[in-house]
């Protein structure tokens, strides 16, 4: 077998790479070049740069989260394998729990290319869902940023996206609004070209002139939040599309605005790290890329070699288990996931997706908390790993971990918060809290879509303030029987001997009389409205509360009582409960 270093140097030109790559890196970046270590010096400070305009211009940031890797080959040649789809001169890409930046150089001419990228990276960072036609020209907007010594600016007209409007007949604001991500139409050069460059005007147009700039804040959180296009141009501006596409005609013809200048903000000061990345590191990183962009024969490829270099390694096993995981493979996917998290894993998202694939079998629930536990561990802010984690305590009867995980979620997703009250009532519910659980009930009616989840809310709040009893009920055939039945939290006696059907009445009064017949005893009040008799039919069906030790038939003292009685119609009422006061 090949000495390890020979068989990385044998590797790696199959890849397309060269051995040599460089990496620079701070906390917020990891810059791996292959132009050696100028570029990427400059590359850092760059990304640095740009990371601190965003923010203080947006307030948009992807602090607290693992760096953003940039990765740049020496030439198209080198990066063309790599390549997302036929079109993407360069990409942004989420993949578990990173986010990577790849082009085809770090030169300075790549840097609006990269803030174009870092653009898509900030949207999918904040969670926002905008159209594609928005999220490209914003992403084309970002490019127009320029950082240097004299300051920051923003705008201007990109050359190439104007020639292509002054040449190209333009498609309606109706057909870009509607264009999808997944349009076969974004993969061809033609159209593609056009649907970038008139999302490029428009959205500069919106965001930056003074006439629709003051309404641009209603307008992208209108689209983001799912409204229609021309509608929401409507109601955030007050402008149908014909009224925009002449104002935009003629913002194109005077080739957009000038730049803006920005307030230079001061970049992290952390001394970046400079290191030579092994021959392993860089296979594994080109393993990952080929995973990314679908090319599954040549990831499982890369990542095999790299197993039978490096031996037991968690990353290689990981790898594999997602190829496995990307064809359908699910038992093999779970096998080799096992493999990784058990030689120590710390990929967040691999957990989960691990967990995932355990959830049909509940011999391996134990597995599928671990898996999750690590994912949380590994990541505090995994709000779907700890809402997975939460139904799998509630699940196996163990409230107040799922409580823990519940109220250790930062932020709930508005599609999610109906069901995350619900199941924090249920929790509460079971831990003995009820006015708390009432509080989360009444929470999750309020986020109700529906009359069924309606009801389903008031359920969790009567049973939140309500306990398992028992009562005594009737049969068709009208024999008595014991049932459950949920008696009040508060209430201060259960009588369970009161009937669902009675129709129960409540008087104060003195006891006069107990007559004792064969069948039945009756028993005389004295009440405000008169004397009244009611009947015992069952002396053992009745609740008698302080009552004295033994009674004797016949003319009573006098005590005061409280008497609970079933009125009935044409017969004596039947007594359900006697307290004596």
């Amino acid at each position: 077998m090949p000495a390890p270093r020979l068989l990385a140097a044998l590797l790696l030109p199959a890849l397309g790479v060269a051995a040599d790559w460089t990496l620079a890196r701070n906390p917020h970046f990891e810059i791996y070049s292959q132009d050696g270590e100028a570029p990427a010096r400059a590359a850092l400070r760059w990304f640095e740069q740009l990371r601190a305009t965003v923010r203080q211009e947006t307030g948009l940031d992807v602090a607290g989260r693992t760096p953003v890797r940039v990765i740049g080959f020496h030439s198209e040649t080198e990066y063309a394998r790599y390549r997302m789809t036929p079109t993407a001169d360069a990409y942004f890409v989420a993949a578990g729990d990173r986010n990577y930046i790849v082009m085809p150089s770090l030169g300075e001419e790549a840097f609006p290319m990269a803030a174009h990228e870092y653009a898509h990276l900030i949207q999918h960072a904040a969670s926002r869902r905008f159209p594609p036609w928005l999220s490209e020209g914003l992403a084309d907007l970002f490019s127009t940023l320029r950082v240097d010594r004299r300051g920051s600016r923003i705008g201007g007209a990109l050359p190439g996206r104007l020639s292509v409007l002054r040449h190209t007949r333009w498609m309606p604001l109706e057909q870009l609004m509607a264009m999808p991500a997944n349009s076969p139409l974004r993969d061809e050069r033609a159209t593609s070209a056009l649907f970038y460059a008139e999302s490029w005007a428009l959205t500069g147009m919106l965001a930056l002139s003074p006439a629709y700039r003051p309404c641009f804040g209603d307008l992208t959180a209108a689209l983001a939040a799912g409204a229609d296009g021309p509608a929401a141009v409507q109601s955030a501006c007050h402008k149908p599309l014909h009224g925009l596409m002449h104002d935009l005609t003629a913002w194109v013809a005077r080739e957009g605005s000038k730049p803006i200048p920005l307030a230079a903000p001061e970049p992290d000061s952390a001394l970046p790290a400079i290191t030579q990345t092994s021959g392993s590191a860089v296979q594994l990183l080109m393993a990952e890329l080929l995973l990314i962009t679908g090319d599954l024969n040549g990831a499982e490829s890369a990542y095999r070699d790299l197993a039978r270099e490096t031996g037991e390694s968690a990353e290689t096993w990981a790898g594999l288990g997602s190829v496995a995981a990307a064809r359908k493979q699910d038992d093999e996917a779970r096998k080799l996931w096992k493999r990784a998290v058990d030689l120590g894993l710390n990929n967040a998202a691999i957990c989960f997706r691990y967990a995932e694939l355990l959830d049909a079998d509940p011999s391996r629930r134990d597995e599928r908390r671990a898996a999750l536990e690590l994912a949380v561990t590994l990541r505090p802010d995994f709000e779907d790993a700890r809402w997975m984690l939460a139904i799998l305590e509630q699940n196996s009867n163990r409230p107040e971990a799922a409580l823990s995980q519940l109220q250790a979620m930062r932020e709930i997703a508005p599609a999610r918060a109906f069901a995350y009250w619900c199941a924090k009532a249920d929790a509460l519910t079971a831990l003995a809290r009820g006015d708390e659980a009432k509080a989360a009930a009444e929470r999750a009616a309020g986020r109700a879509a529906t009359a069924e989840e309606r009801a389903y809310a008031a359920r969790l709040a009567y049973i939140a303030e309500t306990h398992l009893a028992v009562r005594l009920a009737r049969d068709a055939a009208g024999n008595p029987q014991m049932v459950t039945t949920r008696a009040p939290n508060n209430a201060e006696v259960f009588n369970p001997f009161i009937e669902p059907a009675d129709d129960l009445r409540r008087v104060r009064g003195k006891l006069l009389e107990i007559a004792c017949g064969q069948t039945a005893l009756r028993i005389t009040l004295d009440t405000p409205d008169g004397k009244l008799s009611l009947t015992i039919p069952d002396p053992t069906r009745v609740q008698m509360r302080h009552a004295p030790e033994a009674f004797v038939c016949g003319p009573q003292p006098g005590n005061p009582v409280l008497v609970e009685y079933a009125a009935m119609k044409d017969k004596e009422g039947i007594v359900r409960g006697v307290e004596f006061q």
